[in-house]
Protein backbone atom coordinates (compact mmCIF):
# COMPACT_ATOMS: atom_id res chain seq x y z
CA UNK A 1 0.00 0.00 0.00
CA UNK A 2 3.14 2.54 0.97
CA UNK A 3 4.95 1.41 -2.28
CA UNK A 4 6.70 4.53 -3.56
CA UNK A 5 6.38 4.08 -7.57
CA UNK A 6 9.36 5.64 -9.32
CA UNK A 7 9.66 7.01 -12.94
CA UNK A 8 12.81 6.51 -15.24
CA UNK A 9 13.64 9.58 -17.86
CA UNK A 10 11.77 7.52 -20.34
CA UNK A 11 8.63 6.92 -18.90
CA UNK A 12 5.69 9.95 -20.11
CA UNK A 13 1.66 10.23 -18.37
CA UNK A 14 -0.55 10.97 -21.43
CA UNK A 15 -3.49 12.80 -20.38
CA UNK A 16 -6.31 12.29 -23.21
CA UNK A 17 -8.95 14.55 -24.05
CA UNK A 18 -9.93 17.71 -26.07
CA UNK A 19 -11.35 21.50 -25.34
CA UNK A 20 -14.91 19.95 -25.31
CA UNK A 21 -14.12 16.82 -23.30
CA UNK A 22 -15.86 14.29 -25.36
CA UNK A 23 -12.58 12.52 -27.47
CA UNK A 24 -13.51 9.08 -28.99
CA UNK A 25 -11.78 5.90 -28.35
CA UNK A 26 -11.94 2.77 -30.26
CA UNK A 27 -11.27 -0.61 -29.00
CA UNK A 28 -12.22 0.03 -25.35
CA UNK A 29 -12.41 -2.90 -22.92
CA UNK A 30 -14.96 -0.32 -21.13
CA UNK A 31 -17.72 -1.35 -24.16
CA UNK A 32 -18.31 -3.96 -26.83
CA UNK A 33 -19.46 -1.19 -29.32
CA UNK A 34 -17.37 0.17 -31.45
CA UNK A 35 -16.61 3.20 -29.91
CA UNK A 36 -17.07 5.18 -26.95
CA UNK A 37 -16.83 8.84 -25.61
CA UNK A 38 -14.64 9.57 -22.81
CA UNK A 39 -14.14 12.92 -20.95
CA UNK A 40 -10.72 12.42 -20.63
CA UNK A 41 -8.51 9.21 -20.08
CA UNK A 42 -4.52 8.50 -19.54
CA UNK A 43 -1.73 5.95 -20.67
CA UNK A 44 1.89 5.44 -19.94
CA UNK A 45 3.95 5.49 -23.04
CA UNK A 46 7.77 4.31 -21.64
CA UNK A 47 10.90 4.78 -24.01
CA UNK A 48 12.84 1.89 -22.80
CA UNK A 49 17.01 1.40 -23.07
CA UNK A 50 17.38 5.29 -24.61
CA UNK A 51 18.48 6.53 -21.47
CA UNK A 52 17.59 10.17 -20.85
CA UNK A 53 15.12 11.25 -22.91
CA UNK A 54 16.32 14.41 -24.08
CA UNK A 55 19.26 12.13 -25.90
CA UNK A 56 17.21 10.94 -28.03
CA UNK A 57 13.96 13.33 -28.93
CA UNK A 58 14.58 15.98 -32.11
CA UNK A 59 18.29 14.81 -32.41
CA UNK A 60 19.40 15.09 -35.69
CA UNK A 61 22.22 12.43 -34.66
CA UNK A 62 20.84 8.65 -35.85
CA UNK A 63 20.90 6.41 -32.66
CA UNK A 64 19.38 3.10 -32.63
CA UNK A 65 15.83 3.23 -32.83
CA UNK A 66 14.72 2.78 -28.58
CA UNK A 67 12.00 0.89 -27.16
CA UNK A 68 8.66 2.52 -27.41
CA UNK A 69 5.60 1.10 -25.41
CA UNK A 70 2.21 2.15 -24.12
CA UNK A 71 0.23 0.62 -21.13
CA UNK A 72 -3.39 0.88 -21.37
CA UNK A 73 -5.40 -0.96 -19.26
CA UNK A 74 -8.46 -0.33 -20.39
CA UNK A 75 -7.91 -0.86 -24.26
CA UNK A 76 -8.69 -4.30 -26.63
CA UNK A 77 -5.93 -3.64 -29.12
CA UNK A 78 -3.69 -5.77 -26.89
CA UNK A 79 -3.90 -7.95 -23.42
CA UNK A 80 -4.87 -6.10 -19.96
CA UNK A 81 -1.94 -5.52 -17.97
CA UNK A 82 0.91 -5.85 -20.38
CA UNK A 83 2.99 -3.37 -22.42
CA UNK A 84 2.11 -3.03 -25.72
CA UNK A 85 5.21 -2.62 -27.80
CA UNK A 86 3.34 -0.99 -31.44
CA UNK A 87 2.55 2.50 -30.65
CA UNK A 88 1.58 3.22 -33.75
CA UNK A 89 -0.61 0.16 -33.90
CA UNK A 90 -2.21 1.31 -30.94
CA UNK A 91 -2.87 4.62 -32.16
CA UNK A 92 -4.45 3.78 -35.42
CA UNK A 93 -6.63 1.34 -33.65
CA UNK A 94 -7.47 3.80 -30.69
CA UNK A 95 -8.05 7.17 -32.68
CA UNK A 96 -9.73 5.82 -35.95
CA UNK A 97 -9.84 9.91 -36.47
CA UNK A 98 -10.84 9.28 -40.42
CA UNK A 99 -13.54 6.95 -39.38
CA UNK A 100 -14.92 9.96 -37.07
CA UNK A 101 -15.20 12.55 -39.92
CA UNK A 102 -16.89 10.60 -42.40
CA UNK A 103 -19.09 8.04 -40.73
CA UNK A 104 -22.16 7.86 -38.09
CA UNK A 105 -20.37 5.71 -34.96
CA UNK A 106 -22.67 5.36 -32.33
CA UNK A 107 -20.98 4.80 -28.98
CA UNK A 108 -22.58 5.42 -25.26
CA UNK A 109 -21.13 5.65 -21.41
CA UNK A 110 -23.22 6.09 -18.76
CA UNK A 111 -22.58 10.20 -18.97
CA UNK A 112 -22.84 11.04 -23.19
CA UNK A 113 -23.81 9.74 -26.72
CA UNK A 114 -21.89 10.38 -29.63
CA UNK A 115 -24.11 11.50 -32.26
CA UNK A 116 -23.01 11.78 -35.87
CA UNK A 117 -24.76 14.64 -36.29
CA UNK A 118 -22.65 17.07 -34.18
CA UNK A 119 -19.29 17.87 -35.52
CA UNK A 120 -17.23 15.43 -36.49
CA UNK A 121 -13.78 17.26 -34.84
CA UNK A 122 -15.56 17.90 -31.29
CA UNK A 123 -14.52 13.76 -31.11
CA UNK A 124 -10.68 14.24 -31.98
CA UNK A 125 -8.15 13.56 -29.64
CA UNK A 126 -5.74 16.21 -28.10
CA UNK A 127 -2.60 14.88 -25.73
CA UNK A 128 -0.95 16.36 -22.75
CA UNK A 129 2.23 14.88 -22.28
CA UNK A 130 4.17 14.83 -19.27
CA UNK A 131 7.29 13.39 -17.99
CA UNK A 132 6.23 11.12 -15.38
CA UNK A 133 8.95 12.15 -12.82
CA UNK A 134 6.72 15.65 -12.59
CA UNK A 135 3.37 14.08 -12.61
CA UNK A 136 4.12 12.33 -9.43
CA UNK A 137 5.62 14.95 -7.71
CA UNK A 138 2.80 17.59 -8.86
CA UNK A 139 0.05 15.45 -9.34
CA UNK A 140 -3.13 15.14 -6.48
CA UNK A 141 -6.38 13.58 -6.87
CA UNK A 142 -8.77 12.60 -4.39
CA UNK A 143 -11.45 10.97 -6.80
CA UNK A 144 -14.06 13.60 -5.84
CA UNK A 145 -14.80 14.20 -9.50
CA UNK A 146 -15.93 10.28 -10.00
CA UNK A 147 -18.93 11.46 -7.63
CA UNK A 148 -22.27 12.14 -8.97
CA UNK A 149 -23.21 16.07 -8.10
CA UNK A 150 -26.99 15.25 -9.07
CA UNK A 151 -27.16 11.92 -7.16
CA UNK A 152 -26.92 13.44 -3.44
CA UNK A 153 -29.12 12.63 -0.08
CA UNK A 154 -29.41 13.48 3.48
CA UNK A 155 -29.20 10.91 5.86
CA UNK A 156 -31.15 10.91 9.44
CA UNK A 157 -28.65 12.76 11.95
CA UNK A 158 -25.88 11.98 9.61
CA UNK A 159 -23.98 14.24 6.34
CA UNK A 160 -24.60 13.92 2.73
CA UNK A 161 -23.97 10.41 0.71
CA UNK A 162 -22.92 10.68 -3.06
CA UNK A 163 -22.44 7.93 -5.17
CA UNK A 164 -20.19 6.89 -7.57
CA UNK A 165 -20.17 7.32 -10.86
CA UNK A 166 -18.08 4.45 -11.86
CA UNK A 167 -16.63 1.99 -9.09
CA UNK A 168 -13.49 3.41 -8.25
CA UNK A 169 -10.12 1.73 -8.72
CA UNK A 170 -8.49 -0.72 -5.71
CA UNK A 171 -5.41 1.11 -5.75
CA UNK A 172 -4.44 4.33 -3.40
CA UNK A 173 -5.52 7.98 -4.59
CA UNK A 174 -2.37 9.60 -5.66
CA UNK A 175 -1.94 12.39 -3.46
CA UNK A 176 2.13 13.22 -3.82
CA UNK A 177 1.51 16.66 -5.29
CA UNK A 178 -1.09 17.60 -2.37
CA UNK A 179 1.45 16.61 0.82
CA UNK A 180 3.93 18.94 -1.29
CA UNK A 181 1.59 21.77 -1.87
CA UNK A 182 0.78 21.33 2.45
CA UNK A 183 4.65 21.80 3.00
CA UNK A 184 5.06 25.02 0.70
CA UNK A 185 1.90 26.72 2.36
CA UNK A 186 1.28 24.94 5.98
CA UNK A 187 -1.55 27.28 7.09
CA UNK A 188 -4.00 26.33 3.97
CA UNK A 189 -7.17 24.70 5.27
CA UNK A 190 -9.70 22.60 3.96
CA UNK A 191 -12.28 19.60 5.35
CA UNK A 192 -10.52 16.32 5.35
CA UNK A 193 -11.58 13.36 2.93
CA UNK A 194 -10.25 10.36 3.20
CA UNK A 195 -9.17 8.63 -0.21
CA UNK A 196 -11.64 6.01 -1.07
CA UNK A 197 -10.66 2.79 -2.76
CA UNK A 198 -12.83 0.57 -4.67
CA UNK A 199 -12.27 -2.40 -1.78
CA UNK A 200 -12.90 -0.16 1.24
CA UNK A 201 -16.56 1.30 0.11
CA UNK A 202 -19.66 -0.13 -1.26
CA UNK A 203 -20.88 2.86 -3.50
CA UNK A 204 -21.18 5.59 -1.13
CA UNK A 205 -18.57 8.41 0.38
CA UNK A 206 -19.17 10.56 3.21
CA UNK A 207 -18.29 13.90 2.57
CA UNK A 208 -17.83 16.63 5.26
CA UNK A 209 -18.11 20.05 3.14
CA UNK A 210 -18.49 19.10 -0.35
CA UNK A 211 -18.00 23.19 -1.55
CA UNK A 212 -14.26 22.90 0.15
CA UNK A 213 -13.26 19.74 0.61
CA UNK A 214 -12.31 18.50 -3.05
CA UNK A 215 -8.74 17.79 -2.79
CA UNK A 216 -7.44 17.13 -7.12
CA UNK A 217 -6.08 19.36 -9.47
CA UNK A 218 -6.97 17.03 -12.48
CA UNK A 219 -8.75 20.05 -14.19
CA UNK A 220 -5.06 21.33 -14.98
CA UNK A 221 -4.05 18.32 -16.36
CA UNK A 222 -7.16 17.47 -19.07
CA UNK A 223 -7.48 21.15 -19.20
CA UNK A 224 -6.19 21.05 -23.60
CA UNK A 225 -6.12 24.43 -24.32
CA UNK A 226 -2.69 26.13 -25.79
CA UNK A 227 -3.03 28.75 -22.60
CA UNK A 228 -1.91 25.68 -20.46
CA UNK A 229 1.49 24.97 -21.96
CA UNK A 230 3.53 27.67 -20.56
CA UNK A 231 4.44 25.39 -17.27
CA UNK A 232 6.89 23.22 -18.07
CA UNK A 233 6.00 21.00 -15.77
CA UNK A 234 2.44 20.63 -16.60
CA UNK A 235 4.09 19.20 -20.20
CA UNK A 236 3.19 19.85 -23.64
CA UNK A 237 -0.40 19.39 -25.72
CA UNK A 238 0.17 17.88 -29.04
CA UNK A 239 -2.26 16.56 -32.02
CA UNK A 240 -2.22 12.87 -32.57
CA UNK A 241 -0.04 13.89 -35.54
CA UNK A 242 2.31 15.94 -33.38
CA UNK A 243 2.75 12.92 -30.80
CA UNK A 244 3.59 10.51 -33.42
CA UNK A 245 6.67 12.47 -34.31
CA UNK A 246 7.49 13.20 -30.98
CA UNK A 247 7.57 9.82 -30.11
CA UNK A 248 9.39 8.67 -33.55
CA UNK A 249 6.65 6.50 -35.01
CA UNK A 250 6.80 8.20 -38.26
CA UNK A 251 9.55 10.93 -38.74
CA UNK A 252 12.27 10.70 -36.05
CA UNK A 253 13.28 13.83 -36.35
CA UNK A 254 10.30 15.87 -36.18
CA UNK A 255 10.11 15.49 -32.71
CA UNK A 256 9.26 18.47 -30.01
CA UNK A 257 10.33 18.97 -26.30
CA UNK A 258 7.44 18.99 -24.45
CA UNK A 259 9.47 22.46 -22.53
CA UNK A 260 10.06 23.87 -26.37
CA UNK A 261 6.18 23.79 -27.17
CA UNK A 262 4.72 26.93 -25.95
Amino acid sequence: KNIKIQASDGDYVVFISNENRTVALWSSSATEKDVILWDYHVILISVEGSGEASSFVGSDKKKSSPRVVVWDHDTRVCPRHVPYDNLENYLKMTFRVEDTRRKPYYGTTNRCKLDPGDESRKFEPLFRVIPANFFLEDFYSDRSHMLAKDSSSTKINGPKSQIWISPPPPWDCIMEGWDKRLKKYPDLVVSKVDCQKGDDIEGTMEIMDSSTSNRTNLLQYINMTTSCNSYYRMGSVFTLEDLRHYFYVNEPNASIHPEDKN
